[in-house]
């Protein structure tokens, strides 16, 4: 246990960052790189990004055309803790009474870890493709039907807690849904039927990398206006930043420790979601999400550095990856705070975010010669004159 314990540390140490990374996240400043060089790059790709797709959200952010302006979805921006759950938990269904308990399942969640913004309730998967049910009747077939879901859609938003369904692009082999004359529906369009049946927030799209505008329509021929979380994030296709405003982020290494079976590799030093620069004010949430994580400070700590949130997913389709006490406790206080910054726009509205500290990075001198790079003997020197307190690491000094 304990080489397992060092070698995970050692790998954490090591690890640099992947493809798979680089993609997802702006990498972190090198060790000695000023933090003002590796800002500016950072600030540069942003505006690449922004000057290439001419989002209305960057033209005139503050517009409630902008996706994360309009009042029906500023709730995303505060998203900080999700949870994904299975309809069939036991915390969230007796089968013994056969009633929704969902106050006993916030109830928990909010002991345990200091309760949730939003949830992705689950049902067909993996039960689908048993019998010739698509995903739609596996929502009907619920104990009360769709009109029970939306009563417990219902309860969850009176605790405050916004209720995503899921949609999975995948059920291609099942029945097809149709419509009140026997038409075959288009899949945005029976999506669209579902979320005004039940009342939903929004809709997660399973192992989606893009949410085409088409799903948007069909939302508003019915006048509604949800929010759309791709599985992969917008990564690769920003442009859908017009009309997506939340997504998952996968932000491990690209291989898994072999030693420890499934646990993912983190870097020490946290990247920055690049969905969030995207975006001129960084109002992008994206739910950093490790689903067999073992331990939640890596993806804790991620999620801080962004001003992003964290999925809390501890029933992995039945299979039970429980928190700890330890990662509970990590997640009420990442929570706290960032639901009293959130609400004053300083994670996801505020234009000037900027990560990593000047003083981790970067070394400062002000005896008036305006120098950098001041040397560690130099340090010490002024130290021992007693003209100032000098602290070294390996990226340099803070004078």
């Amino acid at each position: 246990m304990k080489s397992h314990v060092l070698l995970l540390v050692a790998l954490l140490q090591l690890t640099v960052f992947g493809q798979h990374q680089i993609d997802r996240l702006f990498p972190p400043p090198a060790v000695g790189e000023l933090r003002s060089d590796w800002l500016g790059s950072l600030q540069g790709w942003a505006e690449k990004q922004r000057d290439a797709l001419k989002l209305p959200c960057n033209e005139n952010p503050d517009s409630p055309r902008c996706v994360y302006e309009h009042p029906s979805l500023k709730w995303t921006r505060k998203s900080f803790v999700q949870t994904q759950s299975h309809l069939y938990d036991t915390f969230l269904f007796d089968p013994e009474s056969q009633t929704w308990t969902v106050d006993r399942f916030l109830d928990d969640l909010e002991e345990r870890y200091g309760g949730i913004d939003s949830v992705l309730l689950w049902a067909a998967y993996p039960f689908m493709g048993i019998d010739n049910r698509n995903q739609w009747d596996w929502l009907r077939s619920l104990p009360g039907g769709l009109e029970a879901l939306r009563g417990v859609i219902r309860r969850f938003h009176a605790r405050n807690v916004r209720v995503l369904l899921p949609f999975k692009p995948w059920d291609g082999y099942t029945r097809e849904e149709t419509g009140d004359s026997g038409e075959t529906l288009r899949s945005e369009e029976a999506l669209a039927r579902i979320v005004l049946a039940t009342e939903a927030d929004g809709v997660n799209g399973d192992t989606m990398d893009l949410i085409p505008r088409t799903f948007v329509d069909a939302m508003e021929r019915l006048n509604l206006t949800i929010a759309f979380e791709p599985e992969n994030n917008i990564i690769g296709n920003y442009s859908q930043a017009e009309w997506v405003s939340l997504g998952w982020g996968f932000f491990a290494e690209d291989q898994s420790d072999p030693a420890l079976r499934m646990t993912s590799i983190y870097s020490m030093l946290p990247g920055i979601d690049r969905a969030k620069l995207v975006d001129v004010r960084g109002r992008h949430m994206t739910h950093v999400n490790d689903r067999w994580a073992k331990e939640k400070w890596a993806i804790v700590q991620l999620a801080h550095m962004s001003g992003q949130g964290v999925e809390s997913w501890e029933n992995v389709w039945t299979v039970e990856n429980k928190m700890t006490s330890r990662d509970g406790e990590l997640y009420r206080r990442f929570s706290s705070l960032s639901r009293f910054l959130g609400e004053r726009d300083v994670l996801s509205g505020y234009s000037n975010f900027v990560p990593y500290t000047e003083e981790i990075v970067e070394i400062q001198q002000k005896d008036g010669r305006g120098e950098r790079g001041v040397k560690e003997e130099e340090c010490k020197a002024a130290v021992k004159k007693g003209r100032s307190r000098c602290e070294c690491d390996p990226r340099g000094c803070v004078h």
